[in-house]
């Protein structure tokens, strides 16, 4: 089994982990546990690999001016209006349904 495993992991560039091996074995028609592969991987010292986290490259001026607002944009509301965009949700016991004039 442990054999198997190995070939798998070599073939794959060695990238898939134990449960990406366990589905490639279920595939071959081999019967086993995902514990099973997680154990022999980890005795053989298989590892897959992590993606690399993403590195940021920008690096924002603090110095710069805002930018100019071309739409006019005002997100100022009044306190006896309801917010926009979201609708109220009353829950009924069998479903949620929009509330109507409220």
């Amino acid at each position: 089994m442990a054999t198997k495993i190995i070939e798998i992991h070599d073939t794959l560039i060695r990238t898939y982990g134990c449960p990406r091996v366990h589905h490639e074995l279920q595939g071959q028609g081999e019967r086993c546990s995902r514990k099973r592969v997680a154990r022999l991987t980890l005795l053989n010292d298989l590892h897959g690999r992590t993606p690399r986290h993403w590195k940021k490259t920008t690096i924002a001026d603090p110095a710069a001016a805002a930018r100019a607002d071309l739409v006019g944009r005002d997100f100022t509301i009044d306190p006896d209006q309801p917010p926009t965009g979201h609708p109220r949700v009353r829950r009924h016991h069998l479903h949620p349904y929009l509330a109507s004039g409220c």
